[in-house]
């Protein structure tokens, strides 16, 4: 379009699909993402509000994996573009800073915003956890205190503390007590999944209708094992962590509920997926291990070998703020060439602003350095 067409144009909408911004082979064309971050930007400057609507992040995953082309099944095409998304937000926000632009990312699919539910239940889910007594941070003017984490290049994390999952926990916990169609049974534990197969029925994994009528539960106490009927039962036991000699799990993870599931020819899948930390502090025995937050390298952590040389280099361009996976792998890689020992160095000048909010090691050991588990690097 001819810029004179421009002039009088309040808001640009600019559409890029994958073979503007990639090449044919799935690699990242930067010379069009540069000119595009200099076009719009020049546009912005003039006074228009731009929108960028960008499509590739498939394309850049299949480069990234080095497939030979582009999978024409769903999960495959999600895979790419699940790797894919995070290499070309991080594209698009450093070549964009060079004009300083911030760059934000939205997530939302079509339907996210026609259909009313959906939208609203993107929009209110914080408010809800609020008004269910959930106390976010705030700083001195009364706004939430954004954190910074591995994988993010902004300050978007609301928290409570160095605890947020305990005090949504326990937020939720107390509105559950409160509310008066709710009978909270404690110390019961469960001990079979109730299904046709109690009825006589032979049940296999074949089966495709395969009901569920609720569990026996056991009374320690008493050891009666009482039966529970449900329309709908659900199950909420947790993963599998605990099962690895390190973990920063709760020791409370032991697979129990998907153990039972098994055994009454449910549909069990994922498990390859184990929810893991990739910094604890290292102290042979401890279970679980001492949780080292990733607010650490949010707020200026920086992963070191033992001689105090960093290494993030060679692995990710976002260095010590990639994710975690990515620094998981990193530290383990290291690990495999002979370095045993990590660490986490701390500059104290950026972490004295956070000690009321932080990890006690912010606190405690604001200027030294807390050893990382290598263990812990994929569990």
């Amino acid at each position: 379009m001819n810029r004179d067409k421009l002039k009088d144009v309040k808001r640009i909408v600019v559409k890029v699909g994958s073979s503007t911004i990639t090449y044919p082979n799935g690699k990242i064309n930067y010379e069009k993402i540069e000119k595009l971050a200099r076009v719009m930007t020049d546009l912005q400057n003039q006074g228009k509000e731009m929108i960028l609507v960008s499509s590739g992040a498939g394309a850049a995953g299949v480069g990234r994996l080095g497939l030979k082309e582009k999978p024409s099944d769903l999960p495959g095409k999600q895979a790419c573009a699940a790797v894919g998304q995070g290499i070309l937000m991080n594209i698009y926000e450093r070549l964009f800073a060079e004009y300083s632009q911030v760059v934000a990312q939205v997530l939302l699919t079509r339907i996210d915003t026609i259909d009313r539910h959906r939208y609203s239940n993107s929009r209110n889910t914080f408010q809800e956890l609020i008004k269910w007594g959930v106390d976010f941070d705030k700083n001195e003017k009364g706004e939430f205190d954004l954190h910074r984490e591995g994988g993010h290049s902004e300050f978007r994390i609301l928290h409570h503390k160095d605890n947020t999952g305990a005090e949504i926990q326990d937020s939720l916990i107390k509105a559950v007590q409160r509310h008066p169609n709710i009978e909270v049974i404690e110390n019961q534990f469960a001990v079979e999944i109730l299904t046709q197969h109690h009825l006589g029925v032979t049940v296999t994994r074949q089966t495709p209708d395969i009901k569920c009528y609720g569990a026996y539960i056991l009374d320690p106490k008493t050891g009666k094992v009482d039966t529970y009927l449900a329309k709908v039962t659900l199950m909420a036991t947790g993963g599998v962590g605990a099962v690895y000699k390190t973990t920063t799990n709760p020791l409370v993870a032991t697979g129990d509920g998907i153990a039972m599931v098994y055994r009454a020819k449910g549909t069990v899948k994922d498990m390859e997926f184990v929810q893991f930390h990739p910094t604890a502090l290292y102290h042979p025995g401890d279970r679980p291990s001492f949780l080292i937050t990733e607010a650490m390298r949010g707020y200026g952590g920086v992963l070191r070998t033992m001689d105090g040389k960093e290494f993030m280099q060679k692995y990710d361009p976002r260095l010590s703020l990639a994710p975690r996976d990515i620094v998981a792998r990193a530290i383990d890689n290291e690990m495999k060439i002979g370095v045993m020992t990590m660490f986490i160095s701390t500059s104290p000048t950026k972490t004295r602003k956070r000690q009321r909010s932080t990890s006690p090691i912010f606190t405690r050991n604001a200027s030294a350095w807390a050893s990382t588990s290598p263990k812990i690097t994929f569990r």
